[in-house]
């Protein structure tokens, strides 16, 4: 009877103690549970089914805001400028870049508190053309070397592939040019079997005249009816010695020019004036438009558009500032 007194009870110790054990294991197990989150995806919607379950990108968002913001303030930005050999932009006596344009840069810049820079850049590494093709993105700024191109004119074909900060000068408007007297009596209005000079990737384009064609006939957008050329003295130079009949220019890239309008203006060429023109998936216009915004309303912009002439009115050219 002792013996079996004994190990009966030894039993139900042992028993009782595994018991305990078991419920303390299974509580620490929940406990643990309940600690983490609960991730249930979807992979259908790309959202989680759980609401209440925070996300890796709730847990880590403060770190990387800061990330960002401390990448932002770090990051150096770029700017592609030309030499038009205007007052607008252009390399001055000491080799440097100078004009309007870096005007406008230095002042955006400093009041976003950001730290820029410019950069030489032939202009067909912004944006470029080719006769009986449509016009399309520079190498440079499809390639990310650098961030922006200065000034260039918000038009309807560009803004099917990049963007623009708000506008910092206004446009200009367009005519066809001959040479003085008119000597072929070229009819702008027909200009049926005519070769007309075009500013290879400029506003005032094959297109632009296309989109004109309720008043002008004879438009052929393929074979050889267009030339392009790189400067406005080559398309100048072509219609005087007889290359083309016309030219087709607005007025600031024939400033100075021997050849006469002969046409009436044309007016939509330009959807909107010279601002900074930028990829798509870049974020300049977060911090480039309300720095300008406050430029412009301070008198700073119009200090800058009034001692233009006398900072670069050796140059020519013609500045319109945004009112």
């Amino acid at each position: 009877m002792t013996n079996d007194g004994s190990c009966r009870g030894v039993t139900v110790v042992l028993a009782v103690t595994a018991i305990v054990a078991l419920a303390a294991l299974v509580l620490a197990i929940l406990t643990v549970t309940r600690g983490q989150p609960e991730f249930i995806f979807n992979t259908s919607s790309g959202n989680r089914s759980n609401i209440n379950s925070p996300s890796v990108s709730d847990v880590n968002s403060g770190a990387s805001v800061s990330y960002r913001a401390q990448e932002d303030e770090d990051r150096i930005w770029t700017f592609a400028v030309g030499h038009s050999g205007k007052s607008l932009e252009y390399i001055d006596e000491t080799g440097g870049l100078s004009g309007f344009h870096i005007d406008i840069v230095n002042a955006v810049c400093m009041i976003a508190n950001k730290n820029c820079r410019t950069m030489f850049m032939p202009y067909i590494n912004c944006w470029d053309s080719q006769a009986g093709h449509w016009p399309r993105i520079g190498v440079g700024l499809a390639d990310r070397w650098f961030d922006a191109c200065t000034g260039w004119f918000v038009t309807y074909d560009r803004l099917r592939t990049v963007d623009f900060t708000h506008a910092f000068r206004k446009g200009y408007y367009a005519y066809f040019y001959v040479e003085a007297g008119n000597p072929g009596n070229f009819n702008w209005r027909n200009i049926t079997g005519k070769k007309i000079a075009i500013g290879d990737g400029w506003a005032s384009d094959e297109y632009c005249i296309k989109r004109n064609d309720d008043k002008i006939t004879g438009i052929v957008l393929t074979g050889n009816q267009f030339v392009h050329y790189v400067t406005a003295a080559d398309a100048e130079q072509a219609v005087l010695n007889g290359e083309v009949d016309a030219a087709f220019m607005n007025t600031n890239q024939f400033y100075n020019t021997s050849l006469i309008p002969v046409s009436d203006e044309i007016t939509n060429c330009m959807k909107d004036g010279g601002a900074m023109m930028f990829r798509k998936d870049t974020r300049l216009s977060n911090w480039w438009n309300p720095a300008f915004d406050r430029l412009k309303e301070s008198s700073q912009y119009r200090q800058i558009c009034e001692t233009a002439d006398r900072n670069h009115g050796h140059m020519p050219g013609e500045i319109r500032c945004v009112d």
